[in-house]
């Protein structure tokens, strides 16, 4: 009970992101991730405690040449999550009150399958899509949390920011090679760069 409370305690840590480039060089980022982001590639920013007891987690960001407005329908888009995701086989919404949707996610894997409930809670002001796991629903992780956050930046560009944090079981990881753990976690923390290769290419005119 000890480990899973210190996860859900990191993984509920809230972070805070400026919204333009202007102040980050001397916290959020350093000028290497800031090269990568203005370069149009990836930032993989994974917490020190990562891979410790079954806890994997951190913050995946990304430039995208779309305003914020086209992201967010395309992230709220649950049917073309298995086109977007690579290994995601189901994105089903069970169930909507106002702005909170009941949603069953099915990933797969040749080594790996996890089937697992999520509340997913939309602010579209503030674009921000927050996620976490139920419990009283089947579930094949200890723990899930975290949110989508976008952030318009000039000439109709977007900083997005995935953060997560899960808890998997021991038997889960006692399974899997440290090689599928890299794997793992590149998949996990580079949401974005699926996000991104969707919205600019693949559906670059569906969600004008």
């Amino acid at each position: 009970m000890r480990r899973l409370t210190i996860s859900v305690m990191c993984i509920s840590v809230c972070l805070s992101v400026p919204r333009s480039f202007a102040g980050d060089r001397e916290g959020l980022f350093t000028p290497d991730e800031l090269a990568e982001l203005k370069a149009g590639r990836i930032v993989r920013q994974e917490l020190k405690n990562s891979r410790q007891n079954g806890f994997y987690g951190g913050t995946g960001w990304a430039v995208i040449n779309a305003p914020a407005e086209r992201i967010w329908r395309a992230i709220i888009d649950w049917e073309s999550y298995p086109e977007i995701f690579p290994n995601t086989v189901e994105m089903r919404e069970l169930s909507r009150k106002g702005q909170r949707s009941l949603l069953r996610m099915r990933m797969g894997h040749p080594i790996l399958k996890v089937m697992y409930h999520l509340e997913m809670s939309k602010d579209g002001d503030q674009k921000t899509l927050r996620f976490k796991l139920i419990k009283s629903r089947p579930h094949d992780l200890e723990a899930i949390r975290g949110y989508w956050r976008l952030f318009p930046q000039k000439g109709n560009r977007t900083l997005v920011a995935y953060v997560i944090g899960l808890q998997a079981p021991m038997g889960i990881v006692n399974l899997v090679s440290k090689s599928f753990e890299d794997e793992a976690m590149e998949g996990i923390l580079g949401a974005p760069k699926f996000v991104k290769e969707w919205v600019e290419t693949k559906a670059a005119d569906q969600y004008r």
